[in-house]
């Protein structure tokens, strides 16, 4: 009795994992064009004048076994990053289902740089099961500043390799330099000095340090200037099942060093130039003034003598 009981549960036990397999194994899942790449024409973007390219459209689809497509009710697409969230139907147009079973992201020749990143695609079917697939917008790395650097392109057939204003730290200072690097993925940094070909060592190193995207450089010298290169890389296909190519973006800053005192000699050059520009009008308001009264003591000198002369010319007349 107790072998059979034994037998039944065993076969009830398998009965229920195959069911649950089957059940499992019916589930619809997402498929679409899993990437897509934002392309740019150059390196160089700011928060007031966001670089723009453009793109394909992502788009998605429920189906239970890769051939057949589910009727879709609903759907949505979110930037994980942004958390930006467009929908189908809304009055940007963005969104869409396409004969009523795939739905797409709309990107325009106009797309901003921060449209890239990871997108989820969430699908309502008819038959109320919720479908979620993941989709990424690829770009290659470029440099975006708040401001704070002034960026620039100087050979436009390598737009990609980008010069920074220069910075400038006294003696003694922690200098910083930025790598404002994005891309998606995200890009890998590495700082190199000079036209050495050997990165620098920011692991063994104290007096140097990488914090995010920054170069940190502790109590600077006179050793530390010159030229400083930023170099961020990512990697990923441009196709489908494609090979992966590696992106590359180069952004070189000059590092000026300077004296604490160095201050003084401008000031001094400064109060030179006052102290000079005081003395030379001193000295015209002394000159003005001294003429002025030399030719008032000349005139009343001429006047002295006219009179004594017409003076002594009727004394003349009446002697005669």
């Amino acid at each position: 009795m107790n072998q059979l009981s034994f037998l039944s549960f065993l076969i009830f036990s398998i009965f229920f994992l195959l069911l649950f397999a089957n059940c499992q194994g019916a589930r619809p899942y997402a498929q679409g064009n899993l990437h897509i790449t934002l392309d740019v024409k150059n390196g160089k973007s700011s928060e007031h004048h966001i670089l723009k390219g453009s793109a394909t459209n992502l788009w998605c689809q429920a189906t239970l076994n890769g051939h057949t497509t589910l009727p879709i009710r609903n759907s949505y697409f979110q930037n994980t990053n942004t958390k930006r969230t467009y929908i189908a139907g809304h009055e940007d147009g963005r969104v869409g289902i396409v004969h009523g079973n795939r739905t797409y992201l709309h990107f325009s020749e106009e797309t901003s740089i921060d449209e890239a990143g990871k997108y989820v695609c969430v699908m309502e079917t008819e038959n109320d099961w919720k479908i979620h697939g993941n989709l990424f917008v690829y770009l290659r790395p470029v440099f975006q500043t708040n401001g704070s650097l002034k960026l620039d392109v100087e050979d436009e057939e390598h737009p990609f390799q980008i010069t920074a204003s220069a910075a400038k730290f006294s003696r003694g200072e922690t200098a910083v330099l930025g790598c404002p690097a994005i891309g998606y993925p995200p890009p890998t940094i590495i700082w190199y000095k000079g036209d050495s070909e050997t990165p620098l060592d920011l692991e063994s190193s104290e007096h140097y340090e990488f914090r995010g995207n920054e170069l940190i450089i502790h109590d600077v010298n006179d050793r530390d200037e010159g030229l400083y290169r930023c170099v961020a890389w990512n990697n990923f296909s441009t196709l489908v099942d494609g090979p992966s190519y590696r992106f590359t973006a180069t952004l070189d800053q000059n590092l000026w060093v300077s004296s604490y005192l160095s201050w003084l000699i401008p000031l001094l050059v400064i109060l030179i130039i006052l102290v000079l520009l005081f003395i030379i009008i001193y000295a015209c308001r002394a000159w003005k003034q001294y003429k002025q009264q030399y030719n008032v003591a000349e005139k009343e000198k001429s006047l002295r003598v006219a009179e004594e002369q017409r003076l002594k010319d009727q004394y003349d007349e009446e002697d005669d």
